[in-house]
């Protein structure tokens, strides 16, 4: 297994999260989570499953693991993860590394390219296993949009005329009411990893 691993998948779920909130949330880019510095933690389950911890923070040099650290705790769910189980996976790594809104977690297929960078490993990935990170990454962005939503201030006074153009995918009106729905765009292309490419030279490694 090549080194840097973790420091790889940790650019390229963030990366991913990034290309999909500059296509369905422009306005929110720089207040997005993750986007603006994060640390990471990422460990190895047995040889075949990597988990990667991102916890946000508002400023620094990322910060983390370049080489995985065996996973500590056994009461995780089932491996290998599964379409029926992803969800599961996804609400037991919030409360075992009790992460906030913000923060974000993912469990991965290992598969070494050899290449610097997520894109190549992404490309070794399955159909299934494809899937499986599309769901996460939903799940990810689904939650850290409903945190946004939920620190927005109150709704302004709508003035007693006004013309409203609507266009776009699922385009919404709301008069006086807040649309607390989500609407979430995954693509699993590894044209998702481009913002972060093959990650950040002046990344800090800690072992």
């Amino acid at each position: 297994m090549r080194d840097h691993l973790g420091v790889d998948w940790a650019f390229g779920i963030v990366g991913a999260i990034e290309t999909v909130v500059r296509r369905e949330f422009p306005r929110e880019l720089r207040l997005w989570p993750l986007l603006q510095a994060f640390n990471f933690d990422a460990f190895s389950i047995g040889d075949a499953w990597l988990v990667v911890i991102l916890k946000d923070k508002l400023s620094g040099i990322p910060a983390g693991n370049s080489n995985l650290l065996p996973f500590l705790h056994a009461d995780h769910p089932i491996v290998p993860p599964t379409r029926a189980t992803i969800a599961e996976w996804h609400s037991y790594l919030i409360a075992r590394f009790q992460l906030r809104i913000e923060d974000a977690a993912m469990i991965l297929p290992i598969h070494d390219s050899g290449k610097h960078g997520a894109t190549a490993d992404y490309d070794l990935f399955s159909l299934e296993e494809k899937v499986l990170w599309e769901l996460q990454l939903r799940l990810i962005i689904a939650r850290q949009k409903a945190g946004l939503e939920a620190a927005e201030g109150p709704v302004p006074i709508v003035p007693a005329h006004i013309t409203y153009n609507v266009s776009g995918t699922n385009a919404r009106v709301n008069i006086n009411s807040k649309d607390s729905s989500v609407n979430v765009v995954a693509d699993v292309s590894a044209e998702l990893f481009d913002p972060v490419g093959g990650g950040d030279s002046s990344l800090r490694h800690r072992r």
